[in-house]
């Protein structure tokens, strides 16, 4: 078997290429070291934890994970260490004011140096991560960390002659370009585990007769993204096979995979035992019905890959679709009022007017509504709202009320705060106390463009009615929504068990083993299950419409909590 180098691959991916191959050397490109200085002059000197085999030249496979992200804390005895292996003996130094030291890039240039220098033929297996790159402080005696020189090296030191870009995701597509149907079958079996951090550009070459330049033929796309961009190819360099993957969750089973199914065949020099009767694979020498039964497996391969380009596509215009809700929690301006528009059209009101197409600008969108009218201002903010932000549609609402004397007018005003943070980090309430008992006794209401982002996925939910958020809308402060035409609201009163059960009281209204039952917590992310237990007193019951109940569902409870019941 071939001598394998793994560096830097997690325990669990290890363990399973332990359990399969005897030869394997396990080493790093470094750990990320966190430094404390003493004071504002303080000069830390270090010397690169990597751990390569002095033998490399002796390996036949060497698989590399740059992935690894683990930091430790820097080592203040390493100083000692250092101060002992004598003067002339160069260090890379950190000044205070860089508070992470990162070994990799440079331990990356070393690794793929002595790699150059290997004549013999290797395969080298590269999981790709972000193109880190850090500038490195070397001093050449440890006793003059005054007198340096500064050096840039990069983490993908170790990829011959690309261009690498940050590019990320998880959807990937097989290239067309693999002729191999060995290969391409096992990259077809680990589709849905990889996820992309870089895409590269490869070299390429004129090709007269095509009369265009085509990538060059020591290089081989095996994967790109959705997009078109490479991310994964293979490579023919100096004599070495280059195999660059995207990260993977089942590295392990990848490479026991390649290393059974796909090196031999390309590398039989390196797996002898493998390929001692390799010649049996020639045509030749087929066995009844194992022509019909590869060219099977082939076709199949095709057909799965169509079928996940069809499902690509449909993802892309599912996407397309829908790209307005994502409109609602991402932009400002004209944008978001159409996503909004189209948010308040979904919810069927009697008729929504963009108003600057009317050629008035005192509020953004008109909504009538039965006898309701609301007059509607849209915000995206980088933070939240000013007092002038919130107020601005008020100015509008004694004229639109001398206006329309016939309708109930009332102001709503929508903002999408902090529209470039993560919803889910955002603070879900976005006034100020202050702020809300400003608001007490104004004709407007307040909501967030992430609460109709939510009540939207819960009508498709069957939750709320879309009748709910049209009589709820027009209440004034901060609105909060609730299901009300499909839920029954009730406060829990006591919790008990570790807040597994609920305590409440119930009247007229049939609760039953198996009903539907919503949680919404703070931030307003519903929590949905069915109830399996009823207590009334110390009797377990199946149905009940009145008194005091306790009941469980598996949810975590909350005492002064609203809950919801579906209702029969």
């Amino acid at each position: 078997m071939p001598k394998i180098c793994c560096i830097d691959l997690k325990q669990e991916d290890l363990e399973l290429l332990q359990n399969k191959y005897d030869d394997i050397y396990i080493g790093t490109l470094g750990k990320i070291q966190i430094l404390k200085y003493k004071n504002q002059y303080d000069k830390i000197p270090l010397l690169p934890d990597y751990v390569i085999p002095n033998n490399l030249h002796e390996y036949d496979i060497i698989i590399i994970d740059l992935n690894n992200h683990t930091t430790v804390d820097y080592d203040e005895t390493s100083k000692d260490k250092i101060n002992r292996t004598g003067k002339n003996r160069p260090v890379l130094v950190c000044n205070s004011g860089q508070n992470i030291f990162d070994p990799r890039p440079f331990a990356s240039y070393a690794l793929n140096e002595r790699i150059m220098e290997t004549k013999r033929d290797m395969i080298i297996v590269i999981f790709s991560s972000s193109d880190d790159d850090d500038e490195y402080s070397i001093a050449n005696d440890v006793n003059d960390l005054y007198n340096k020189s500064k050096v840039t090296y990069y983490l993908f030191e170790l990829l011959p002659d690309i261009v690498a870009i940050t590019h990320s995701g998880k959807e990937v597509i097989v290239c067309e370009e693999i002729k191999d149907s060995r290969i391409n079958g096992i990259l077809c079996k680990y589709i849905p585990d990889f996820e992309y951090k870089s895409a590269f550009r490869l070299p390429s070459e004129y090709d007269s007769e095509l009369n265009t330049r085509v990538t060059s033929k020591e290089y081989l796309p095996l994967l790109k993204s959705t997009d078109d961009k490479t991310v994964s190819y293979a490579a023919e360099y100096n004599n070495k096979m280059y195999y660059i993957f995207p990260d993977s969750t089942r590295k392990g089973e990848l490479i026991i995979d390649l290393l059974d199914n796909y090196f031999p065949a390309i590398s039989p020099e390196l797996f002898p035992e493998s390929t001692l009767n390799a010649w049996l694979g020639n045509e030749a020498y087929f066995v009844p019905n194992h022509k019909d039964l590869v060219n099977h497996k082939i076709k199949l391969v095709q057909e799965y890959e169509t079928k996940i380009q069809n499902a690509d596509y449909e993802i892309s215009n599912n996407l397309q679709l829908h790209s307005w809700l994502h409109d609602l929690i991402t932009k400002d301006g004209d944008e978001l009022k159409s996503a909004v528009i189209k948010y308040l059209e979904y919810i069927q009101f009697d008729e929504v007017t963009d108003m600057d197409v009317q050629g008035i600008n005192d509020e953004d969108i008109q909504i009538e509504y039965g006898k309701k009218l609301i007059i509607t201002e849209v915000k995206g903010l980088g933070g939240t709202s000013t007092d002038s932000d919130m107020l601005q549609v008020t100015k509008h609402f004694g004229i639109r009320t001398r206006e329309h004397k016939d309708k109930d007018v009332s102001s709503l005003y929508i903002v999408n705060h902090r529209k470039h943070m993560e919803p889910l980090n955002r603070p879900f309430d976005p006034l100020h106390e202050r702020q809300i008992k400003m608001l007490e006794g104004l004709p407007i209401g307040y909501v967030t463009t992430w609460q109709l982002f939510l009540t939207y996925k819960y009508i498709k939910e069957d939750v709320f009615s879309k009748s709910d958020i049209r009589e709820q809308i027009t209440n004034h402060s901060f609105i909060t929504f609730k299901p009300l035409e499909n839920y029954q609201e009730f406060g829990v009163s006591k919790v008990y068990k570790d807040r597994t059960v609920a305590s409440i009281d119930i009247v007229d209204f049939e609760v039953s083993i198996g009903q539907d039952i919503v949680i919404f917590n703070d931030h307003f992310i519903m929590d949905k299950a069915r109830i399996i237990s009823i207590q009334k007193g110390n009797n377990q019951v199946e149905t009940i419409s009145n008194g005091k109940i306790g009941i469980v569902c598996g949810l975590p409870f909350t005492e002064g909590k609203s809950i919801f019941l579906r209702k029969a």
